[in-house]
């Protein structure tokens, strides 16, 4: 422990007084210790060195502000800030242009809706009309295609129609070209020439009409006029066979008595859903009428 000794200020006398007391009185009363000391002494040379980095960065800036550097980059910041401004301010009259045209569109949209039912309300023939046009145009572009597509398909319809009635297996494929004209190939990829007897054209003319009824999705009702009477046993027995093996088809067969007789007759009542017996009465004068007796059959059936 220091102490600070006060017999020189004793000896002094400039200051007198009960000044003279008080410092006295403080002096004895002051001591400092040696670590306090070089506590200060570390806060001395540190605040020193703080002193020495604050004037070489003082001089830095100095030197950037001496050679203009400081100055130009000042002028770049403002001038960024400049273009920053206007670049804010350009947003922000897109943003309200922006806006206005979204209100014209709103507004012009809704003009239209009410122009639009109103056209429809006035025009209502006329906008049908033009839709009928739009789809007929669409028709006539589609047929092209179409029909190729669909005589293929009626190709194989036939074919598979025509190897059920016929009991000559001769044919392999029917073809229809582009003309409606068909083929009948063979197995070995010729076109089949020989002349068809009334029996195979009667065949040829149900596969092309239950192929048509196949491929356009209508079934349609199949009217045959004496539908027998030109086939042989196992024809007749085929095409029979064909004619009820789906319920959903509806033929009418006008047959005669010998075309169609008792047993036949007997053998398809299970599918026959309605007969009538045709009969020609004479009214008188050579004038005679054709009277339909319903269920009833040649041979009292």
């Amino acid at each position: 422990m220091l102490t600070w000794s006060n017999s020189k200020l004793r000896k002094n006398d400039y200051i007198h007084g009960v000044k003279r007391q008080q410092v006295i009185g403080m002096m004895e009363n002051l001591s400092i210790g040696a670590q306090d000391i070089l506590g200060l002494l570390e806060r001395r040379d540190n605040l020193h060195e703080k002193i020495r980095n604050l004037r070489n960065r003082l001089a830095k800036i100095e030197g950037i502000d001496g050679d203009g550097t400081l100055a130009a980059l000042n002028m770049e910041m403002s001038a960024f800030n400049g273009q920053i401004d206007q670049k804010h301010q350009e947003a922000g009259s897109i943003e309200k242009q922006i806006s206005t045209l979204q209100v014209n569109i709103n507004n012009e949209r809704s003009n239209y809706q009410r122009e639009h039912e109103k056209f429809l309300k006035a025009n209502p023939v006329k906008s049908d009309v033009a839709r009928a046009e739009r789809v007929c145009k669409l028709i006539e572009e589609l047929i092209p295609s179409l029909y190729t597509q669909k005589i293929q398909r009626l190709g194989y319809a036939m074919t598979s129609v025509f190897q059920q009635l016929s009991h000559k297996k001769q044919v392999a494929h029917i073809e229809i070209d582009e003309t409606g004209k068909s083929r009948l190939i063979s197995y070995e990829g010729d076109e089949i020439t020989f002349d068809k007897s009334a029996g195979e054209d009667q065949l040829f003319a149900t596969s092309l009409l239950a192929g048509l009824a196949e491929v356009s999705g209508i079934k349609a009702p199949l009217v045959v006029d004496t539908p027998l009477a030109r086939l042989d046993s196992q024809h007749r027995k085929n095409i029979l066979n064909y004619w009820i093996s789906d319920k959903s088809r509806q033929v009418f067969l006008l047959s005669q008595d010998k075309e169609i007789d008792v047993q036949l007759f007997s053998e398809l009542e299970d599918s026959i859903a309605q007969t009538y017996l045709l009969q020609n009465q004479q009214i008188g004068n050579g004038v005679g009428m054709t009277v339909a007796t319903k269920n009833a059959y040649f041979g009292g059936q």
